[in-house]
C-alpha cells in the first residue's frame, strides 16, 4: 500500500513515468546491459511519481478555474484581449504568491491547459502522465537539445561555439525543486506559460537546460545516479544529464557508516573498472617486465656499439633498479582505492565535475586508435590528489588505468607498496649523473608502453605553486620521441598525449605554497606528514573539482621535441576550466583599496560575461549571489559591516594564496596585458593632460607591446598572437580608442575608468613589479662574476621585504620566487644574463652578459616606467619614482648582507612575523 506523499528529500531519477519505465527496461533487456537507473526507479517509485502529478493536477485545475472565471468576468466588463491575458498573467502569479506552489507546478498547469486545449479529456479516475511518451529517458531528449552532437573522432577540434551572454537566468528544475517547499517561485518560471505544450514538457522532463546561457556539459560524478549507472551509461552521449540535477553537498565523518553511501559505493567499485589494457588483454606480471627490460637493455647497448652483455654486478644493480621502480595492477587493491576515494569526494567536495563532452572526444579519439599508438596522460598538478582523480575517473569510464609515475619521496612505508599495486612506479627527482639508472627508467618506460598500459606523467616536474602551468620538464617528452623512433619501423607508430586540467575551488596544500615561495624550505614527506595531512582532509571543505581533457598532441618521429612541448603545455592552459575562486580572487585584486558585497557582486557579473565572450569554460553556478557567496566562504575572506570586504592583501602571504586562485584565468586576458599596458606606460612618458586626447606612434605602441609579449610568454603558456590584429580589436573593446595607420588615440579621462583597461592593467602591473625586481637583483652581479640561481632569487627578495617595507613596492605578491625566476628566464632570452652550471653540483649559476651593462640601466629605467604609477585626485598620473644607480647598489648591497646573514635559517631568518596573516 502506497503512503500518502510527503515532502521528499531526495528527487528521483529519470524516468519519471510506468510507460517510459517499461520502455527503458525493454530497451535495456534488448541491448544486454543493466543499467543503473533500473536501480533508481522500481515500480513503487514510478507510481510514487503519478501519485505526486495527481496532486498537482488539483492545485492545477484550482488555479485555472480560478483564472478562467476573473478573465470572464473582465470580458463581461468590456476590457480588450490584450488586458485581459495581464490581467490573467497577473492574477496567476498573485495565485503563486499565495498559495505557495512552484514554478515547476506552474509549467505543469500550462501544460494541463495545453493537453485540454488540444482535445484530450481525462477521466477523473485514471492517472495520465505529463510527460512525452518516448523510447528514450527524458533527459536524453533534454541533452540533444542544449548540447551539440558530438562529433566524429575523425574530425577536427573546434573551440566550442559559446552562446551570448544573457542577463536573464532560465530556471532549472533542480532536486531542490522536488521539494514541496513554500517559497517565492522565480518570475522566469512563469515565462512558460506562453510556450507549448511539448518545450514545457520537455523542459520539465529534462531538468537539465542552459544555466546563465552556456552549455551544462558537466557532470557531478558524486551523485547517486552517477554512481549506479554502468560504465556503458556513464559513457553515452546523453551522460552529462545523469547527475547534473543538484550539487552534493559535504558530508562528514559519519559517512563512513551511512548505510545508503555504503550500498552506492559497493555498487560503484563492483561495477566499474577494467582489467584490461589497451590492447584487450591483461597487463604482463612483473616477471615479464623484467625479462623484457633485460633484453631491451642489452639491445639498445647493442644498437649503440657497446658490449652486447651486462656483467653480474651490473645485472645484480639493474635488479635493484627495476625493484625500486616495479608497478603493478591489483584490481584488488584498485577496487579498495576507488572505494576510499568515493568516501573522501564526498567528505572533501561539494562536487566533483567532468566535462562529459571532451572525455567523450578523447574516447572517440582513442577507440579510433590502431594498436601501434600508446597513450600518455598529462594533467595538470597543482595538488597531490590530482594523479588520484584522474585514475579515478579511468576506474569509472572503464579506461585502462594508467601507470603513475610519482617521485620516490611518496615511495613511504606500506603507503608506497598500496600505490604500487594502484599502478604507481617511483623515480628518482634527479639522475643526471647516472647514465645506467637512466637507461633503466627509459626500457622500463618503453616496455609499460609496449605492453598498452597509458602513462600518466607530470611533465611540469612538480606541483605548480602559483597556479599557472609551468614550463614543461623534456625528460619524459624525449623518452616518449626515443620510443617512436625506435619502432619507426613499425607503420603507424605514436603517442598521444592527453592533456587534461583539473581545476579546484580550493587546493588544501595552497598556504603551504606561499610559505614556500616566500623562502621556507618544503617538508620533506614521511609518514608523520601523511597521517597529518589526512586528518587535516577530514575538516576541510575544498568547494568543487572541474576536470576537462584538452585535444591530444600527436608525437611520430619526424615531430619536434620543443614544439611538442609547448603545444602541450599550452593546450594544458587553455582547457582549464574558470572557477569561483578564480573570479572573485582576481576581482578583489583588481581594487584592493575598499571593496564592498555588492559592488563585487555587480563586477562578478561583468567580469563572467567578458570570460564568456572569450570563449572560457566557467564554473556553473546556478547564479552570481551564490558564486560570490560560495568563493567568499572557500576563501574565508571576512565581510564586516555594511558589507566591506576585508581582504587582507597587504600580507604576502595572503596576496599569494589570491594570486594562486587568480592565475587560473590569466591566460585568457594575456594579450590584452601586453596591449594596454603598452598603451599606458606610453602615455604617462607622454605626459598626459586630464581631459585632453594622447595620440601616440602605432609603431612604438606595437614595438612596446612585442618586447612585453616575450615576457608574458615566460610567465604564462600561450599560442602565438598577432599583436597588431589584436590592437585594431581593441576598438571594438574600448570606444574611447582610435587606431589608424600610424597613430593610437586614447581619451585619457575615458581610458582610465573602463572595466577591461582597469582590470587588466591590474593584472599587468603585478608582475612587473616582480620584472623590476629581477633587474635590481642583477645588479649585484656587477660586483661579482657568477651567482647561483637560488642566492640571486632570495636576493631579489630581500630587496621587495626592503622596498615593501618602504611603500615604494605596491604588490605584495610580487614576492613569489617563481615569477622572479621567470624574469630572470626572460632576462636571459633578452641577452641580459647568461646561464652556466656550476662544475661540481650542477646548480645553474647566473653570470652578468658582456656589453650588457648600459642594457641593464635602460632596462631598469623601461620597466620601471611599466609599473602601477601613482595616481592624484586633482593632477594626471606620474610614472613611480626611478632609482639612481647609486640607490640601487646601496640596495643590493644591505639586501646581499642581510641574506647572508640569514643564509641557511629558511623563512623565519628572511621574513619577519608582519609577513604571516
Amino acid at each position: 500500500m502506497l503512503k500518502p506523499m510527503g515532502k521528499k528529500s531526495k528527487a528521483l531519477a529519470s524516468p519519471h513515468s510506468l510507460e517510459e519505465w517499461h520502455a527503458q527496461a525493454l530497451q535495456r533487456h534488448a541491448s544486454g546491459s543493466g543499467g543503473g537507473a533500473l536501480l533508481l526507479t522500481p515500480h513503487h517509485a514510478a507510481l510514487r511519481i503519478q501519485l505526486r502529478y495527481r496532486v498537482y493536477k488539483d492545485k492545477v485545475r484550482a488555479l485555472l478555474k480560478k483564472t478562467t472565471d476573473r478573465a470572464r468576468d473582465d470580458t463581461t466588463n468590456g476590457q480588450s484581449s490584450e488586458s485581459v491575458s495581464t490581467t490573467v498573467a497577473g492574477s496567476v502569479k498573485a495565485a503563486v504568491r499565495e498559495r505557495g506552489v512552484k514554478g515547476s507546478s506552474m509549467a505543469l498547469a500550462a501544460a494541463y491547459k495545453a493537453r485540454g486545449t488540444g482535445g484530450v479529456k481525462e477521466s477523473e479516475g485514471e492517472i495520465q502522465p505529463l510527460v512525452i511518451k518516448s523510447g528514450k529517458p527524458g533527459y536524453v531528449n533534454a541533452a540533444q537539445e542544449v548540447r551539440p552532437p558530438i562529433q566524429d573522432a575523425s574530425t577536427g577540434w573546434n573551440a566550442p561555439e559559446w552562446t551570448p551572454p544573457s542577463k536573464s537566468f532560465v530556471s532549472q528544475s533542480t532536486e531542490d525543486d522536488e521539494n514541496e517547499t513554500e517559497e517565492e517561485p522565480d518570475t522566469t518560471s512563469l515565462s512558460v506559460l506562453g510556450a507549448s505544450a511539448d518545450h514545457v514538457l520537455s523542459v520539465v522532463d529534462g531538468e537539465a537546460v542552459l544555466v546563465r546561457g552556456r552549455p551544462k556539459n558537466f557532470v557531478n560524478v558524486m551523485h547517486s545516479s552517477w554512481l549506479l549507472s554502468s560504465i556503458e551509461d556513464r559513457c553515452a552521449e546523453a551522460a552529462a544529464s545523469l547527475g547534473a540535477r543538484g550539487l552534493t553537498g559535504p558530508h562528514k565523518q559519519l559517512t563512513v557508516v551511512d548505510i545508503r553511501h555504503t550500498v552506492l559505493d559497493l555498487l560503484f567499485i563492483l561495477r566499474s573498472g577494467v582489467s584490461e589494457n589497451f590492447h584487450g588483454r591483461a597487463p604482463s606480471p612483473i616477471a615479464t617486465h623484467h625479462k623484457n627490460l633485460v633484453q631491451r637493455l642489452v639491445r639498445s647497448q647493442s644498437e649503440d656499439g657497446q658490449a652486447l652483455s651486462l656483467d653480474e654486478e651490473a645485472l645484480r644493480r639493474v635488479r635493484r633498479i627495476f625493484d625500486s621502480l616495479k608497478s603493478d595492477m591489483v584490481m584488488p587493491a584498485v577496487r579498495c582505492l576507488g572505494w576510499i576515494l568515493t568516501k573522501t569526494w564526498r567528505m572533501l567536495f561539494s562536487g566533483m565535475h567532468v566535462d562529459v563532452e571532451s572525455l567523450q572526444r578523447v574516447r572517440e579519439v582513442l577507440e579510433a586508435s590502431s594498436p601501434n599508438v600508446s597513450v600518455v596522460f598529462t594533467p595538470t598538478h597543482k595538488t597531490h590528489l590530482d594523479y588520484l582523480i584522474i585514475s579515478y575517473l579511468c576506474f569509472a569510464y572503464g579506461i585502462p588505468l594508467p601507470r603513475i609515475a610519482a617521485g620516490n619521496n611518496l615511495d613511504l612505508p606500506l603507503i608506497g607498496s598500496f600505490l604500487r599495486a594502484n599502478g604507481s612506479f617511483f623515480i628518482r627527482r634527479s639522475f643526471k649523473n647516472d647514465d645506467l639508472y637512466k637507461q633503466v627508467l627509459q626500457q622500463y618506460v618503453h616496455e609499460l608502453m609496449s605492453d598498452g598500459n597509458p602513462i600518466e606523467v607530470f611533465v611540469e616536474g612538480g606541483r605548480s605553486r602559483h597556479g599557472r602551468v609551468c614550463k614543461p620538464r623534456l625528460g619524459f617528452l624525449s623518452m616518449f620521441l626515443d620510443y617512436v623512433k625506435q619502432q619507426a619501423a613499425d607503420e603507424g607508430k605514436e603517442v598521444l598525449l592527453v592533456p587534461i586540467s583539473l581545476d579546484y575551488d580550493k587546493v588544501f596544500e595552497v598556504e603551504e605554497y606561499a610559505n614556500q615561495l616566500l623562502g621556507k624550505p618544503k617538508e620533506k614527506e614521511s609518514l608523520k606528514v601523511f597521517f597529518q595531512s589526512v586528518w587535516d582532509l577530514l575538516f576541510l571543505h575544498c568547494g568543487h573539482c572541474y576536470v576537462r581533457f584538452g585535444e591530444p598532441v600527436s608525437m611520430t618521429a619526424e615531430t619536434s621535441l620543443k614544439e611538442s612541448a609547448e603545444t602541450l603545455a599550452i593546450r594544458m592552459q587553455t582547457s582549464g576550466t574558470i572557477t569561483s575562486t578564480s573570479i572573485v580572487s582576481a576581482l578583489l585584486m583588481w581594487s584592493r583599496a575598499y571593496t564592498t558585497r555588492d559592488m563585487l557582486v555587480t563586477r562578478a557579473q561583468w567580469l563572467v560575461d567578458e570570460l564568456e565572450s572569450r570563449g572560457a569554460v566557467v564554473a556553473h553556478l546556478e547564479d552570481i549571489d551564490e558564486l560570490v557567496n560560495h568563493a567568499l566562504s572557500v576563501l574565508n575572506v571576512d565581510v564586516e559591516a555594511q558589507g566591506v570586504i576585508k581582504s587582507k592583501l597587504s600580507f604576502p602571504t595572503r596576496a599569494l594564496e589570491m594570486g594562486f586562485y587568480r592565475n587560473h584565468l590569466l591566460h585568457v586576458f594575456l594579450p590584452d596585458m601586453a596591449v594596454m599596458g603598452a598603451i599606458d606606460s606610453l602615455r604617462l612618458k607622454h605626459g598626459d593632460h586630464e581631459g585632453s586626447e594622447v595620440t601616440l606612434d602605432r609603431g612604438t605602441v606595437l614595438s612596446t607591446a612585442e618586447s612585453t609579449w616575450k615576457f608574458w610568454r615566460h610567465i604564462c603558456r600561450h599560442d602565438t598572437v598577432d599583436l597588431a590584429q589584436h590592437l585594431e580589436a581593441l576598438v571594438l573593446r574600448v570606444p574611447h580608442v582610435s587606431v589608424t595607420l600610424d597613430k593610437v588615440t586614447i581619451d585619457v579621462s575615458k581610458w582610465r575608468v573602463t572595466r577591461i583597461v582597469s582590470f587588466a592593467l591590474s593584472l599587468h602591473w603585478s608582475f612587473m613589479d616582480s620584472l623590476w625586481l629581477a633587474v635590481l637583483a642583477s645588479w649585484h652581479l656587477k660586483t661579482v662574476e657568477t651567482c647561483a640561481e637560488r642566492d640571486t632569487v632570495r636576493l631579489a627578495q630581500w630587496i621587495a621585504r626592503e622596498l615593501f617595507t618602504r611603500g615604494q613596492l605596491q604588490h605584495a605578491e610580487a614576492f613569489c620566487s617563481e615569477s622572479i625566476k621567470q624574469a630572470f628566464e626572460f632576462l636571459r632570452e633578452i641577452e641580459i644574463l647568461n646561464f652556466v652550471s656550476c662544475a661540481t653540483t650542477g646548480a645553474r649559476l647566473y653570470k652578468l652578459a658582456e656589453t650588457s651593462e648600459v642594457k641593464l640601466a635602460e632596462l631598469l629605467e623601461h620597466v620601471n616606467g611599466m609599473r602601477k604609477p601613482k595616481t592624484f585626485l586633482y593632477r594626471s598620473d606620474q610614472v613611480p619614482a626611478s632609482l639612481l644607480a647609486s640607490e640601487v647598489l646601496e640596495l643590493v648591497h644591505k639586501a646581499a648582507k642581510n641574506a647572508k646573514e640569514t643564509n641557511g635559517r629558511g623563512r623565519n631568518g628572511v621574513y619577519a612575523t608582519w609577513m604571516s596573516h
